[in-house]
């Protein structure tokens, strides 16, 4: 019993831990510049201690992947943020013009709105399992939305629920609200990927067999 309660103890530490970092550093970079590499970092920690790494130096290892991805995961909000301006605008735009505004037009840009929260969220987890450029980024982050939607779907369930209860529960936000999500996130993308490799080994066994 005292051995379990220790365990819970030392489990919520480290993610509040891991969450005053992300905070942190996201404050250190005057929020503009520190969010999108803190966000990373953050993911990267949680994809470790799923992999069985509880156990690494969470500060150093922070500071690690905060600067070496501080240049791309900027490079990757910013444009992020960009055409989520222009979404934004054209939002504006439509619900100016209202009922002067096809349907067809309207139908379009929500999709195109689900879709850029889709991919959103679900190029962290990518950005920090996979290694590649920009364009590489952008295409596995497209293949995992339109291989595994219903997954996809699940983490703006995710994000949007954090959102929901950090802002019915204030304090959340300081010491869970981030690490929680980002290991909720990676744990179902890491289990993802399993499922598929799974999937796709029994079917190369079974082509083996058959031939």
């Amino acid at each position: 019993m005292i051995e379990n309660m220790n365990r819970f103890f030392r489990l919520v530490t480290r993610f509040a831990m891991l969450n005053a970092l992300w905070i942190g550093f996201t404050v250190l970079g005057l929020g503009v510049f520190g969010l999108f590499p803190a966000t990373v970092s953050l993911f990267s920690i949680s994809r470790k201690w799923i992999q069985g790494n509880e156990e690494l130096p969470l500060f150093k290892s922070f500071v690690a992947y905060f600067k070496s991805v501080f240049v791309k995961a900027n490079l990757v909000g910013w444009l992020a943020g960009g055409i989520g301006a222009v979404l934004y605008l054209n939002y504006r735009l439509i619900r100016q013009a209202g009922a002067d505004v096809p349907l067809l037009v309207t139908v379009s840009f929500i999709i195109i709105v689900i879709f850029f929260m889709l991919m959103g969220v679900s190029a962290f987890p990518v950005s920090v399992h996979f290694t590649g450029g920009l364009i590489e980024l952008f295409k596995k982050t497209a293949m995992f939305v339109f291989g595994r939607f219903h997954i996809a779907c699940l983490f703006v369930m995710i994000v949007w629920g954090a959102i929901h209860f950090s802002l019915a529960f204030p304090p959340i936000i300081l010491f869970f609200s981030g690490s929680v999500v980002s290991y909720l996130i990676m744990w179902f993308f890491i289990r993802t990927l399993h499922k598929l490799e799974k999937s796709y080994e029994e079917q190369t066994v079974s082509r083996v067999i058959k031939e």
